[in-house]
């Protein structure tokens, strides 16, 4: 294998789903004042929702990083990316930074004469792994994209073909 065969990216957000809707709700209740009617107040609180909802890619809140899975000649790969200098992130905020690799030494594994499960297992044990390294351990990796894809990726049938390329 000449190169590494990048297969996916794991988004790192910077919190979790349910901390986020919390967010969310307490910054709606400051927009829409508390002296409204209870069903004028419904509609306001709607109508604030429509115009500030995040309308970007992601699912709930700003992906702070990534955590690169890749294949090489005799192993699988992880690289974390995550922004250069930013310590705190903000639940609504435009404004985005460059990623940097954080070039973790020891983040990968011989995958040798593993069967499917047995990599598809390694690997999703490694990125649980990862998510609880010092400065994620408060972020979310959202390990639900890997479950999701990962039953229709033969690897064992994928590092077999690229070793034959060699």
């Amino acid at each position: 294998m000449k190169a590494n065969c990048h297969l996916f990216s794991i988004p790192i957000y910077s919190f979790s789903k349910e901390e986020y809707e919390k967010r969310y709700r307490v910054f709606i209740a400051k927009q829409v004042p508390k002296f409204y009617e209870s069903e004028e107040r419904l509609k306001k609180t709607a109508d604030a929702r429509a115009v500030l909802r995040p309308k970007d890619v992601w699912l709930y809140n700003q992906i702070i990083g990534y955590i690169r899975v890749s294949l090489a000649s005799q192993d699988v790969l992880f690289e974390v990316y995550m922004p250069l200098g930013r310590k705190r992130y903000q639940a609504f905020s435009n404004r985005k930074s460059y990623m940097e690799n954080w070039h973790l030494n020891g983040y990968h594994f011989r995958f040798g004469d593993m069967s499917n499960e047995q990599i598809t297992h390694e690997i999703r044990e490694w990125l649980v792994a990862i998510s609880k390294i010092e400065g994620l351990k408060r972020r979310h990796v959202d390990i639900t994209v890997f479950d999701a894809i990962a039953k229709f990726i033969d690897f064992r049938a994928l590092i077999d073909d690229m070793q034959k390329e060699d």
